[in-house]
């Protein structure tokens, strides 16, 4: 996928593991400490909110729809609207994990 290519091209220290849903995220999240989480606000499973409490770690969250009630943006929390150019998504990615 597209994150991936630009994970491993950008980031190629950057460490990544991917997940089909929130509840298999969440589930490794209770064993590990990522360095970021990159996480859709509408994928199935656990939401956003359960997922952010698991953990003190930066998250990006990009989706075409954020909802009503979004958790709030911090110094650890980063919203990208879809669609986004590369570049936004490269920024994110190095303000949260420098």
């Amino acid at each position: 996928d597209l994150y991936r290519v630009v994970l491993r091209h950008k980031f190629p220290a950057l460490p990544f593991r991917s997940f089909h849903d929130g509840d298999t995220a969440r589930d490794w999240l209770a064993d590990h400490v990522p360095r970021l989480l990159i996480t859709d606000h509408n994928h199935p499973g656990a939401g956003v909110a359960e997922l952010l409490r698991l953990g003190t770690f930066p998250v990006l969250i990009v989706s075409a729809t954020i909802g009503d009630a979004p958790p709030p943006p911090s110094a650890r929390v980063h919203y990208l609207g879809k669609p986004f150019p590369l570049e936004a998504f490269t920024r994110a990615i190095q303000s949260l994990v420098s």
